[in-house]
């Protein structure tokens, strides 16, 4: 996964290109946007390749849920939603189905779309 800080508030992240960062750079990535104490969203593309899925480690899990709940207040207060976009429809259907375990684990809602266009209304509705 590749996270993008440029056009911040609006926060991109590409599950679909391989990285070597860590779970650990990650969550270093958004503690940094939470930081600023400003909202901001993310607008997500592409699905995790085999080689950069979420690492199945229970030590890997138990310092992501750590994180999440030393973060907890900020997290609700300031990441206003996690927007996906998925052009094939089978897929944005399965996605859709998860939408609502991302909320319980993560504190913020996702939202699915189809197209850039439709993410980008999105995240501009959820900031104002």
């Amino acid at each position: 996964m590749k996270i993008n800080t440029d056009d911040f508030p609006r926060v991109r992240m590409d599950y679909s290109i391989e990285s070597d960062a860590s779970s650990n750079d990650i969550l270093i990535a958004i503690s940094k946007l939470l930081q600023k104490k400003q909202p901001f969203v993310f607008i997500c593309s592409g699905l995790p390749t085999e080689s950069n899925k979420e690492n199945d480690d229970v030590n890997e899990r138990r310092k992501i849920t750590t994180w999440m709940k030393d973060n907890k207040a900020a997290i609700g207060q300031l990441i206003k939603g996690h927007i996906h976009i998925i052009p094939e429809t089978t897929k944005r259907t399965e996605l859709e189905s998860f939408s609502v375990t991302f909320e319980r684990f993560w504190g913020y809602p996702m939202f699915i779309v189809a197209t850039e266009n439709e993410a980008r209304e999105k995240a501009n509705a959820l900031l104002c």
